[in-house]
């Protein structure tokens, strides 16, 4: 077993992918996907598409 530090900015991303997929909108359009805002203990990491093309970078 491996233990890995996750830096916040990735734990926003994998939380963002992880609500977008239980909604069903991960693939989709990025305007239909669902912004979050997870709070740790810490730090707090809010994310969102903002711009379509995203998807192409």
């Amino acid at each position: 077993m491996v233990n890995v530090m996750v830096t916040g900015s990735d734990e926003g991303v994998y939380a963002w992918v992880a609500a977008n997929y239980a909604l069903g909108s991960l693939g989709s359009d990025p305007e239909n996907t669902t912004g979050i805002l997870e709070l740790g203990g810490a730090s707090a990491q809010g994310m969102y598409c903002k711009d379509a093309n995203l998807r192409n970078r």
